[in-house]
Protein backbone atom coordinates (compact mmCIF):
# COMPACT_ATOMS: atom_id res chain seq x y z
CA UNK A 1 0.00 0.00 0.00
CA UNK A 2 1.77 3.55 -1.23
CA UNK A 3 2.44 5.75 1.97
CA UNK A 4 -0.17 8.94 2.01
CA UNK A 5 3.04 10.87 1.64
CA UNK A 6 4.32 9.04 -1.96
CA UNK A 7 0.29 9.68 -2.64
CA UNK A 8 0.35 13.13 -1.47
CA UNK A 9 4.08 13.76 -3.74
CA UNK A 10 2.53 12.61 -6.94
CA UNK A 11 -0.23 14.79 -6.75
CA UNK A 12 1.80 17.63 -6.17
CA UNK A 13 3.85 16.56 -8.49
CA UNK A 14 0.73 16.09 -11.23
CA UNK A 15 -0.30 19.79 -10.12
CA UNK A 16 3.44 21.27 -11.07
CA UNK A 17 3.70 19.19 -14.05
CA UNK A 18 0.23 20.48 -15.25
CA UNK A 19 0.82 24.02 -14.81
CA UNK A 20 4.36 23.70 -16.67
CA UNK A 21 2.27 22.52 -19.16
CA UNK A 22 -0.12 24.84 -19.59
CA UNK A 23 2.93 27.88 -19.18
CA UNK A 24 4.50 26.26 -22.03
CA UNK A 25 1.60 25.81 -24.13
CA UNK A 26 0.25 29.40 -23.62
CA UNK A 27 3.75 30.64 -24.42
CA UNK A 28 4.65 28.75 -26.94
CA UNK A 29 7.96 27.05 -25.99
CA UNK A 30 9.05 25.61 -22.38
CA UNK A 31 12.31 27.24 -22.41
CA UNK A 32 12.69 30.71 -20.99
CA UNK A 33 15.28 33.15 -20.97
CA UNK A 34 16.90 36.63 -20.18
CA UNK A 35 19.40 38.33 -21.25
CA UNK A 36 21.09 40.00 -18.94
CA UNK A 37 20.82 43.52 -20.31
CA UNK A 38 17.17 43.03 -20.33
CA UNK A 39 14.04 43.69 -18.34
CA UNK A 40 12.21 40.59 -19.18
CA UNK A 41 11.63 37.20 -19.75
CA UNK A 42 10.88 35.57 -22.94
CA UNK A 43 10.41 32.57 -25.11
CA UNK A 44 11.46 32.21 -28.58
CA UNK A 45 9.36 30.81 -30.73
CA UNK A 46 8.93 30.43 -34.48
CA UNK A 47 12.63 32.09 -34.30
CA UNK A 48 10.78 35.07 -32.42
CA UNK A 49 11.22 36.68 -28.98
CA UNK A 50 7.60 36.48 -27.17
CA UNK A 51 7.43 38.19 -23.92
CA UNK A 52 6.92 36.16 -20.85
CA UNK A 53 7.16 38.22 -17.58
CA UNK A 54 7.83 42.09 -17.99
CA UNK A 55 7.56 44.98 -15.66
CA UNK A 56 8.91 47.91 -14.46
CA UNK A 57 12.94 48.07 -13.80
CA UNK A 58 11.81 47.59 -9.90
CA UNK A 59 9.90 44.47 -10.19
CA UNK A 60 12.56 42.89 -12.79
CA UNK A 61 15.58 43.50 -11.36
CA UNK A 62 18.43 40.79 -12.02
CA UNK A 63 17.72 38.60 -9.30
CA UNK A 64 13.76 38.38 -10.27
CA UNK A 65 14.10 37.45 -13.80
CA UNK A 66 17.00 34.98 -12.82
CA UNK A 67 14.50 33.09 -11.14
CA UNK A 68 11.51 33.29 -13.08
CA UNK A 69 14.12 32.29 -16.01
CA UNK A 70 15.13 29.35 -14.26
CA UNK A 71 11.51 28.20 -13.15
CA UNK A 72 10.47 27.72 -17.02
CA UNK A 73 8.18 24.97 -18.04
CA UNK A 74 11.33 22.65 -19.41
CA UNK A 75 12.98 22.81 -15.60
CA UNK A 76 9.60 22.01 -14.01
CA UNK A 77 9.17 19.15 -15.86
CA UNK A 78 12.48 17.83 -15.57
CA UNK A 79 12.10 17.79 -11.57
CA UNK A 80 8.63 16.31 -12.02
CA UNK A 81 10.36 13.68 -13.83
CA UNK A 82 12.53 13.20 -11.41
CA UNK A 83 10.80 13.12 -8.47
CA UNK A 84 8.71 10.43 -9.70
CA UNK A 85 11.58 8.23 -10.43
CA UNK A 86 12.19 8.70 -6.49
CA UNK A 87 8.98 8.48 -5.64
CA UNK A 88 8.31 4.96 -7.50
CA UNK A 89 11.68 3.31 -6.47
CA UNK A 90 9.99 4.07 -2.70
CA UNK A 91 6.66 3.18 -3.39
CA UNK A 92 8.49 -0.22 -5.00
CA UNK A 93 10.90 -0.91 -1.46
CA UNK A 94 7.76 0.40 1.08
CA UNK A 95 5.84 -2.72 -0.81
CA UNK A 96 8.15 -5.05 -0.40
CA UNK A 97 9.50 -5.61 -4.26
CA UNK A 98 13.10 -4.36 -4.37
CA UNK A 99 13.26 -6.71 -7.67
CA UNK A 100 11.57 -4.02 -9.35
CA UNK A 101 14.06 -1.21 -8.06
CA UNK A 102 17.16 0.32 -9.58
CA UNK A 103 18.55 -0.41 -5.52
CA UNK A 104 20.57 -4.07 -6.55
CA UNK A 105 20.34 -4.68 -2.22
CA UNK A 106 24.03 -3.69 -2.21
CA UNK A 107 24.39 -1.18 0.82
CA UNK A 108 22.33 1.34 2.16
CA UNK A 109 24.39 3.75 0.94
CA UNK A 110 23.70 2.82 -2.71
CA UNK A 111 20.17 3.25 -2.29
CA UNK A 112 20.77 7.05 -0.66
CA UNK A 113 23.36 7.78 -3.54
CA UNK A 114 20.62 6.96 -6.31
CA UNK A 115 18.25 8.95 -4.34
CA UNK A 116 20.61 12.00 -4.42
CA UNK A 117 21.05 11.30 -8.07
CA UNK A 118 17.27 11.13 -9.02
CA UNK A 119 16.70 14.30 -6.93
CA UNK A 120 19.37 16.13 -8.82
CA UNK A 121 18.98 14.88 -12.51
CA UNK A 122 15.76 17.64 -11.88
CA UNK A 123 18.49 20.05 -12.04
CA UNK A 124 20.77 18.78 -14.63
CA UNK A 125 20.02 21.96 -17.06
CA UNK A 126 21.60 24.05 -14.18
CA UNK A 127 25.33 26.01 -14.25
CA UNK A 128 27.58 23.18 -11.89
CA UNK A 129 25.47 19.81 -12.83
CA UNK A 130 28.03 17.37 -13.95
CA UNK A 131 27.64 14.52 -16.20
CA UNK A 132 29.01 12.21 -13.64
CA UNK A 133 25.92 12.75 -11.23
CA UNK A 134 23.39 11.44 -13.58
CA UNK A 135 21.42 8.19 -12.16
CA UNK A 136 22.91 4.86 -12.70
CA UNK A 137 20.69 2.86 -15.32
Amino acid sequence: MKSELAAWLLQVLKEDESGANTAAKVNGSAEWTSPDDADYVYTVTDGNPYPVACGAYDFMVDGTKRFIARHDPASVLADVEAKRAVVANCITWIEGEPENAWYDGGRPQDLADQTLRLLGSGYAGRRGYLDEWKPKP
